[in-house]
């Protein structure tokens, strides 16, 4: 029981310092991907980036949640991990901090959200859980399922970059 409550203390420590340093402007998107694909053992490929039109409110309102790959956040896509390695829908492997999933924005697509940072769309909400909130629906990549639970969920401006 100590460990677990240590492991949640740890992870909200984490994400504090994690937000300090992105509101601080220390890191951005590139930096970051560019120090997580220094650490993964699986080359992250370059998405190239659709042309999308941006909202006419520079920043619109989202419903932001958390996941990690275990069964609990993923279901059956939990099953098929070779080596480990969690994957998402544009076929690079998920990163802590840069990765995030949507399903109202195309793959690649780089958002800015409100006192959390910037992410690369990589992955795909559920459906059904997209259309509970109009496809406002951001969901954020973390290692671990402890984390993603301190992290909860939260209503934030969006801000769609590229």
């Amino acid at each position: 029981m100590q460990t677990k409550h240590m492991t949640a203390v740890l992870a909200v420590i984490i994400l504090l310092l994690l937000g300090i340093v992105l509101l601080a402007g220390a890191l951005d998107h590139t930096v970051t991907a560019a120090l997580a694909s220094e650490k993964s053992a699986v080359p992250i490929m370059a998405i190239e980036t659709p042309a999308i039109a941006k909202p006419d409110k520079p920043q619109e309102l989202w419903r932001i949640t958390a996941y990690c790959g275990c069964a609990t956040c993923c279901g059956e896509y939990a099953n098929n991990r070779p080596e480990g390695k969690v994957v998402g829908a544009a076929g690079v492997e998920l990163v802590q901090g840069v990765s995030c999933a949507a399903r109202g924005l195309p793959l690649g697509t780089v958002v800015r959200i409100e006192g959390i940072g910037e992410f690369i769309v990589q992955d795909r909400t559920g459906k059904e859980q997209a259309e509970m909130y109009d496809n406002k629906l951001i969901d954020l990549y973390f290692t671990d399922h402890e984390a993603a639970k301190v992290f909860g969920r939260t209503n934030r401006a969006v801000e769609v970059l590229r």
